[in-house]
């Protein structure tokens, strides 16, 4: 049992902070299991509100986005030479997306 005790009055802001150090701490101590990363969303905001990653799944899930994020920014300053390079990076990173749903981990 954790040895710290919510106050009853205990803000959102508060609770999150407390959660999440506490979340910490289990992902650090769970050898059984290979997640390093945890994303939490709000109650009801989307379909899977918890998500676990692996350190490899997360770096390639960022790398991706950040790639996306460049090609976009590319966009605004270049009609046309940024319009092909969004497209090219967004048709690779939907297939590797779509690869890594199917990925098979042993």
């Amino acid at each position: 049992m954790n040895a710290h005790v919510a106050p009853a009055t205990e803000r959102p802001a508060d609770k999150v902070r407390r959660l999440g150090r506490e979340l910490s701490k289990a992902l650090a101590e769970d050898a059984d299991s290979n997640t390093s990363v945890a994303l939490i969303y709000p109650a009801g905001s989307t379909e899977y509100p918890v998500q676990h990653f692996y350190d490899d799944e997360f770096a390639a899930m960022v790398r991706l986005t950040l790639a996306y994020r460049d090609a976009c920014r590319a966009l605004a300053d270049d009609k046309g030479e940024g319009y092909r390079r969004l497209k090219a990076v967004r048709d690779a990173t939907h297939d590797d997306l779509m690869e890594s749903f199917f990925e098979v981990r042993s």
